[in-house]
C-alpha cells in the first residue's frame, strides 16, 4: 500500500467514526431509554429519568450523601461581649444581669460583660438586659458567622 492510499482510507475511516458516533449517540440514548423502561416494567417502578446532575444530565445514580455534617446545622460556641452604660450620664453600670437563652451573667464594676453562648448558623438569639431601678431591654441578635465573636454597647435607662 502506498502512503496516498493509507491517507485516504484513514480520512475514510475518520468519516465512518464520525457518522458512527452521531448515530451512535443517538441510538444510545434511546437504547438506554427503551433498556430502562424494560427494566421498570419487570421491576413495577417508574423510569429513573428525573435525576439530574448539575450539568442537568441524566444520573442513573443515586446522590450518596458526603458524610460531612451540615455546617448550618451545627453547634457552634460564640461570644457576646459588650458593656453597658446609663443613658442619661453616660456612666457604667454594674451588676446588669445579661441573659441569652437561659444563660446569664452580670455586667462587672466598668459595665462590661462576657458571655459563652451555643447557637447555629443563620440563627438569632434574643439578649435581655435587666437590673432593678431600669426599664429592662431585648435585643434580638444574629448568631456570628465568621469570627465568632459579637459586640454589644448598649444604653439603658432609669
Amino acid at each position: 500500500m502506498t502512503y496516498q492510499t493509507l491517507q485516504y482510507l484513514s480520512q475514510i475511516l475518520v468519516l465512518i467514526g464520525l457518522i458512527l458516533a452521531a448515530l451512535g449517540g443517538y441510538g444510545s440514548f434511546h437504547y438506554g431509554q427503551e433498556i430502562e423502561k424494560e427494566k421498570s416494567k419487570k421491576e413495577n417502578v417508574k423510569p429513573n429519568s428525573s435525576l439530574k446532575t448539575n450539568s442537568g444530565h441524566s444520573n442513573p445514580e443515586p446522590l450518596i450523601p458526603s458524610g460531612y455534617p451540615d455546617e448550618r446545622k451545627k453547634n457552634k460556641n460564640f461570644q457576646v461581649r459588650g458593656y453597658i452604660y446609663e443613658s442619661e450620664s453616660k456612666h457604667a453600670i454594674e451588676g446588669v444581669e445579661v441573659s441569652i437563652g437561659g444563660i446569664t451573667t452580670r455586667t462587672d464594676h466598668h459595665g462590661f460583660f462576657d458571655l459563652s453562648v451555643n447557637g447555629k448558623k443563620d440563627e438569632t438569639k434574643m439578649i435581655h438586659l435587666q437590673k432593678e431601678g431600669y426599664r429592662p431591654i431585648f435585643i434580638r441578635i444574629p448568631i456570628p458567622q465568621d469570627n465568632y465573636v459579637e459586640y454589644l454597647n448598649k444604653e439603658i435607662e432609669p
